[in-house]
């Protein structure tokens, strides 16, 4: 097998490893965020807030292992670095179950949302042949608009609008991981390749 073989053979192994990885994170990230928007809506929501608060530990844990592994520049580095940020901040913010215990945090979530938010605009440049832009730009606009919304109270200071918001916000990611899962499925090839460049 000469050298081109070996080396499109390893391009093709780790493609599937990065695409395994990226479906099952996004899965995990959907399933989290869908959590986080009917909170209210379950009956024993301590029981549930408990529950998600350990999908966000593990969204911050796959969050973190996408940074080290395939981060796509510094742009992306930095909005991975928020990422993982928001998803522990929110986690640790419901560590008490209680449904209003949230809301001492509401500045915290509040700058790291609007951070998370801004921090995609210059990222998505790195990301063009990955990620279908309108996910991206979705993520980046709900967040700001989040985070400005939930530090003015608007449309009011109930603790629901602390777990509808940033739930939508982890949907629209879980739904931007499984494009680039999808991409780099189609590509046959890993979006990040040291071998290749």
């Amino acid at each position: 097998m000469n050298r081109k073989s070996v080396l499109i053979s390893r391009k093709n192994a780790t493609a599937r490893h990065e695409t395994g990885f990226l479906m099952c994170a996004g899965l995990a990230t959907l399933a989290c965020g869908l959590a986080l928007v009917f909170i209210p809506s379950f009956a024993d929501r301590a029981l549930a807030i408990l529950n998600v608060s350990w999908l966000l530990l593990l969204c911050m844990i796959l969050a973190f292992i996408r940074l080290l592994l395939y981060n796509r520049g510094f742009a992306d580095t930095i909005m991975g670095a928020f990422t993982v940020i928001f998803y522990g901040v929110l986690g640790w913010a419901m560590t008490p179950a209680d449904v209003t215990s949230i809301t001492g945090y509401r500045p915290v979530i509040c700058v790291i949302l609007l951070f998370l938010g801004l921090s995609r605009v210059p990222a998505f440049a790195q990301l063009l042949n990955h990620v279908m832009l309108p996910v991206l730009l979705m993520s980046a606009a709900l967040e700001i608009a989040a985070g400005i919304l939930l530090f003015f109270g608007l449309p009011d200071y109930n603790a629901f609008y602390l777990y509808f918001l940033p739930g939508l916000a982890i949907v629209l990611s879980g739904l931007g991981i499984f494009s680039e899962a999808s991409r780099a499925r189609i590509a046959g090839a890993p979006l990040h390749s040291p071998d290749l460049r």
